[in-house]
C-alpha cells in the first residue's frame, strides 16, 4: 500500500448516509474517457472528481461531476460506498487502450486515496491490486464496468468490507507502510 498522509479527525466516516450503489471516481479525466460512457450503467450513481470533465460528453444522468481538488483535499470529499479504480477509455474493456493495459502492472496511487476516505474499492479482476483486494476483502472485482448492474452486495459484506478497509485505513492515513518498509530496510542493512 501506498500511504496517504491525512487528518484522523478530519476524515469523513463515509458511512453515516450511504447510498449503497454509488461510486467515487477520482482521477486525470482527460484521460479516463470512460467516464463518458457509463450510460448503459442504470442502478449505479457516479460522483465523478478531476479536472478537465466535460458536462457536453456526459450522457448520464447518474454521472454527476463533482469537481477538482488537490491531492491534499480530496480525500476529505468523496461521496459514496465504493471507489472505482479504471482507467482508459472504455468501461466495457480495460485491455482497449494503453492506460487500461497498465493497470495489469501499477499499484495506483487512488487505491491507497479510496482507502484513506474509508471506500471499498471496485477494480479489474487482472488488475495488479486484485490480490490485495481480495486478501484484504476491501472491495470487489470486476471484468467490466458493464457487470456493475449484475453486482448485488449485501448488508453484512459491505459492513465487514467497511471494517476491514477500516484497520487498513489508520495505517495509511499515518504513513505507517512506509515506516514499516524503511524499519525493515534498516534491519536488513544491519544484517
Amino acid at each position: 500500500f501506498f500511504d496517504y498522509l491525512s487528518s484522523p479527525e478530519v476524515l469523513i466516516e463515509n458511512s453515516s448516509d450511504l447510498k449503497p450503489n454509488e461510486i467515487a471516481f477520482a482521477g486525470h479525466l482527460a484521460k479516463s474517457k470512460f467516464v463518458y460512457t457509463l450510460d448503459k450503467i442504470k442502478n449505479w450513481k457516479f460522483n465523478i472528481y478531476g479536472g478537465e470533465f466535460d458536462n457536453k460528453k456526459n450522457r448520464n444522468i447518474n454521472t454527476i461531476w463533482k469537481g477538482e481538488f488537490s491531492p491534499d483535499e480530496v480525500a476529505y470529499k468523496l461521496e459514496g460506498s465504493f471507489g472505482l479504480v479504471w482507467d482508459g477509455s472504455e468501461a466495457s474493456d480495460l485491455q482497449k487502450c494503453r492506460f487500461g493495459n497498465y493497470m495489469r502492472y501499477n499499484n495506483p496511487f487512488k487505491f491507497s486515496l479510496y482507502l484513506a476516505a474509508g471506500l471499498p474499492v471496485i477494480a479489474p479482476k487482472d488488475a495488479a491490486i486484485a490480490k490485495t483486494i481480495q486478501k484484504h476483502n476491501v472491495g470487489f472485482l470486476i471484468n467490466s464496468l458493464d457487470d456493475l448492474d449484475e453486482i448485488a452486495i449485501s448488508d453484512s459484506d459491505y459492513t465487514v468490507m467497511k471494517q476491514n478497509v477500516s484497520v487498513i485505513q489508520k495505517d495509511i492515513i499515518a504513513g505507517n507502510f512506509l515506516r514499516k518498509a524503511v524499519t525493515r530496510l534498516e534491519e536488513l542493512i544491519e544484517e
